[in-house]
């Protein structure tokens, strides 16, 4: 190899050691910053990721054209984000910016969104479970969504989960 090229490569390499870790503090100080619902749901979620053999991963990277986005909860088996949101997510402005990420996460990577509030985490984990049980039930007939097949096989395991996204996001379905 060209002393050169062996220059430019050991520079190429540097500089990615040093944004990954720089991405890897942030992601650490995101982690420890969450919140009371978030580490509730994630720990109550435990028995569930057992019986359907599944991880969930706290605030996870979803890369999209619009940037970086992060999910409070993701199970990378169904391509399920969980976000668990507070208070100021019912703003009229929050609202509207969170459809939009959502549609966007939908477009772009097939990830399905799934909003509850911090008072239902709170107030009836037992509910919050259900529903979360009764989601994850319904993607575990489908394959894997980054495989979901070819041809025939791949539209219609692409509209399941279409048709599962719509029962979750009305609100967006209705937007398009």
């Amino acid at each position: 190899m060209h002393p050169r090229h062996a220059k430019n490569l050991r520079l190429l390499k540097e500089d990615l050691k040093r944004k990954n870790t720089t991405r890897d503090r942030f992601k650490k100080a995101r982690v420890r910053s969450i919140t009371s619902a978030q580490k509730i749901l994630f720990e109550a979620l435990k028995p569930l990721a057992k019986e359907f053999a599944f991880k969930v991963a706290k605030e996870r990277e979803i890369y999209t054209k619009e940037g970086v986005r992060f999910a409070d909860l993701f199970i990378k088996k169904y391509g399920l984000i969980v976000e668990v949101d507070g208070g100021y997510h019912l703003t009229p402005e929050q609202v509207r910016k969170d459809k939009k990420r959502d549609e966007e996460i939908w477009e772009k990577k097939m990830i399905i969104t799934l909003r509850i509030k911090n008072e239902e985490v709170m107030g009836n984990i037992e509910d919050t479970l259900k529903t979360i049980r009764s989601v994850v039930t319904k993607l575990s007939t489908l394959p894997n969504h980054k495989s979901p097949g070819k041809g025939v096989k791949k539209l219609r395991n692409t509209l399941a989960r279409k048709k599962i996204y719509n029962e979750l996001c009305p609100q967006v379905a209705s937007v398009r």
